[in-house]
This record gives C-alpha cells, sequence and structure tokens, in this order.
C-alpha cells in the first residue's frame, strides 16, 4: 500500500545570502524519511506568516499559493508510483524540479507586471494602475519579450538612453523605472531571482527634483484678495484657497472628504494617495478650519450636513471607481485652466495650477521661525522627516541672491 507522505519545512541552519533560508521537502515512508531541495526560499518571518490562517498580505498569498500548488505536484507524483519507491519518485521529482527552476529563471517580466496592475485595480488605486501600465508599455516597446535575466545595470542605462532619445524627461525614466524595481522586488521575494543578479545596487534609477512652485507671501495676498467676475474664475480660486488653507489637500482628497471629517472647527483626514502603504499606526491629517475655509465650506458646500453626504457637489453615492476617478480628473483639469487665466490676469511669476496650493502652504511655514518641521511633516501626511526635506530642498531666489551677495563684501 502507498503510504508515502510529504511535507516543507524552513531550513533555518544557514541563511542565504540575501538572507533568506531555504524551503526543503520531506519524503516519509515506512520509517523512512528524505529531504529534497525546492524552488523557493524564504525569511523566518514569512514563512512564520504563511502559516497563519488570516494570511492578508498579497504578497505572501501568492507565495503561499505556489508554494501549495507546487507540493500539491509532488503528492500527485507519489499518487502515480504504485508501489512508492524512492529512487522512482527522485527521478520524476529531480526532473520536476530542474523544469520548475527553468520556467522561473527564463520568466517574462510582462505577466508578473500585469498581475500587479490587476492588483492595483482590486485595490481602486486606478491612477498607479495606469502609471504601471504606461511603465510595462515603455518597456515592452523596448525589449519585447523582457525577462529578468535580461535587467542589468547596462539593459537599465540603455533604456535610459533610449527614452531620453525619445524625447522623454528623466522624471518619466524615473517613474517607470521605479515600478520596474518594484516589480523586481516582488519577484525577488518569491525566489524567482535573487539578491545576488539585483540590478539596482549598480545602477541609480535617475530622480531629479522638481521645480518648486511656491508663491511668495505678497503673491499669496494678492491670490486670496483677488476678484473674479464668474462663477468657474471664483470656483477655481476658492479650490486654490481651500487647498492652501488646509494643509495642501489635493484635489482627490478634497473631492472625497465628507461631512464626517469635520468635527466643530477641525477636519481630519487621510490622503487617499498614502492609504495603502504598508505603515503602521498612520494618523489622520488634522487641520484648524479658520473663518476663510469655513466661509468656503459654506459658499460651495453640499449643505445637508449628513456624515455621509460628500462635503462638496463634486462626487454622489453610487459611482464606480472609474466614474470617479473620471470626475477628479476633470475637476483638476478644469480647475487648472481657470486658475491659469486667472494668475496671467493677476501677473503671477509662476504658472497658478492646483499644485501650486500644497507647496505655497509647505514653503510659508517652512519660512516663519514659529513653526517646526516636524508639524510641517505631519501636517502634509509624509512618513518621515527626510520625505519633508526632500520636498521643502532648494532655496528660493531671493535666498539664492542674498548669499551670493556676500561673495562680494569687502571687495567692493
Amino acid at each position: 500500500m502507498n503510504t508515502a507522505t510529504v511535507s516543507i519545512f524552513l531550513d533555518a541552519r544557514r541563511a542565504l545570502k540575501d538572507g533568506s533560508f531555504p524551503v526543503k521537502l520531506t519524503v516519509y515512508f515506512l520509517g523512512k524519511k528524505r529531504h529534497y531541495k525546492t524552488p523557493f526560499k524564504l525569511s523566518e518571518d514569512a514563512y512564520r506568516k504563511i502559516q497563519a490562517p488570516n494570511l492578508r498580505d498579497p504578497d505572501l498569498k501568492d507565495t503561499k499559493n505556489r508554494l501549495y500548488k507546487w507540493l500539491a505536484a509532488q503528492q500527485a507524483i507519489i499518487k502515480q508510483l504504485d508501489p512508492f519507491d524512492f529512487d522512482a519518485f527522485e527521478k520524476e521529482f529531480t526532473r520536476d524540479e530542474r523544469s520548475t527552476k527553468t520556467k522561473f529563471s527564463l520568466e517574462q517580466v510582462q505577466p508578473f507586471f500585469e498581475e500587479y496592475i490587476n492588483r492595483l485595480r482590486v485595490q481602486e488605486r486606478i491612477k498607479t494602475a495606469e502609471s504601471y501600465q504606461s511603465a510595462l508599455n515603455s518597456l515592452v516597446q523596448f525589449r519585447r519579450y523582457l525577462k529578468f535575466q535580461d535587467i542589468t545595470p547596462d539593459f537599465l542605462s540603455a533604456y535610459e538612453v533610449w527614452m531620453l532619445t525619445k524625447k522623454k524627461s528623466k522624471t518619466t525614466v524615473g517613474v517607470y523605472l521605479r515600478s520596474l524595481r518594484t516589480i523586481y522586488n516582488l519577484v525577488m521575494q518569491r525566489g524567482v531571482v535573487t539578491y545576488t543578479q539585483y540590478p539596482f545596487k549598480r545602477y541609480t534609477i535617475p530622480a531629479p527634483r522638481k521645480s518648486k512652485r511656491a508663491f511668495k507671501d505678497e503673491q499669496i495676498k494678492t491670490i486670496f484678495n483677488a476678484k473674479v467676475d464668474s462663477d468657474v474664475h471664483a470656483r477655481a480660486l476658492d479650490i486654490w484657497r481651500f487647498s492652501f488653507l488646509c494643509n495642501g489637500i489635493n484635489l482627490k482628497d478634497i473631492a472625497l472628504l465628507k461631512w464626517e471629517n469635520i468635527t466643530g472647527d477641525y477636519m481630519e483626514f487621510f490622503r487617499k494617495k498614502t492609504e495603502n502603504t504598508k505603515r503602521d499606526n498612520v494618523l489622520p491629517i488634522r487641520v484648524h478650519l479658520n473663518r476663510h475655509a469655513q466661509a468656503i465650506i459654506k459658499k460651495w458646500g453640499n449643505p445637508s450636513g449628513d456624515p455621509e453626504q460628500y462635503l462638496f457637489p463634486i462626487l454622489e453615492p453610487g459611482l464606480s471607481i472609474k466614474e470617479i476617478e473620471n470626475r477628479i480628473a476633470n475637476l483638476t483639469r478644469t480647475t487648472n485652466k481657470y486658475l491659469k487665466r486667472v494668475g496671467e490676469q493677476l501677473g503671477l511669476p509662476v504658472k497658478l495650477t492646483t499644485y501650486t496650493a500644497r507647496h505655497s502652504f509647505a514653503t510659508k511655514l517652512k519660512n516663519s521661525e514659529k513653526v517646526s518641521l516636524s508639524f510641517i511633516m505631519e501636517s502634509l501626511g509624509h512618513s518621515s522627516i527626510k520625505t519633508t526635506m526632500d520636498y521643502l530642498a532648494g532655496f528660493e531666489d531671493d535666498s539664492i541672491r542674498k548669499n551670493h551677495e556676500v561673495l562680494m563684501e569687502g571687495l567692493e
């Protein structure tokens, strides 16, 4: 009677170069057992988590599914061997292991990209999914059947040059390659590739700093005192003012605000952009609604005050994710169109857009000696001081001029 059984265990006796441990297969038969290598490797923490019944991490879920699917294949081999014999099993197992490794080592990048894009869509991260799709389209155009083994520092450098010759910005190159790096990191966790192959430790993804678009105090005052002769321009201006007054809140988060976010003269919300991060104990962004912000809500907000009602009449219940994204995209496009016109009429030196409200908020606080960097960090919803410092990096033109004037002191 065939009584052979199989199980897996983590061989934690000696760590691999990337800090993980190999997952081993054990076959029991008539009081004897033998151990075999598998194509999988995991950290001790990851192995412990995949044993849990309520596993939530999507990457570990996928690894667990693939691991147990592979284990089921070994059980199927055993069922075919009647009577069971270790030597016969090893012939079949060795061939299966070899073919599995070959499959993994030659795996193409596109299916993993598409899997991740689908996951983003399920998580309702539509814009992020579209960004990853654009990255995939570009990479496939550069190398049609791209495989992980093809991704080397030389490949990444060649792709960067190719993108620049197509008049794409370094910012776009950086966005696309950071997407590729995310996919690479995910498949590395699954054991498809090893850290020794990791190309991003010898290639630096371009990350040019964005030009700063903050307004000075007198320009902000001009924006707040501006008078316009149409509702569409007035609404666009008030959206900018509300964003500036409310910690630089972006249009998507404005659209998603509900009356339940407001208690008295305070408002709390989580940034949609960081909603799906893995940070623990993320605190909401808390805003004091001064009389100017409250006046904007009174003027343009939904009047009901129902906690489940959207604060502004931009969205309504029952919309699909795609419809919500389209509404917000249209709002952003039309608001920026009218803001540009107003900015030109006011003679502002920087193009007036919704983004300038957020940066003007942060820069004004930065230039004040009364506000700490940690407060700015919390107000912007950043996860670290370093992120805030990078965001505020760079000096304004006036500071640069004054600092350069020191060069000639005592020389003229």
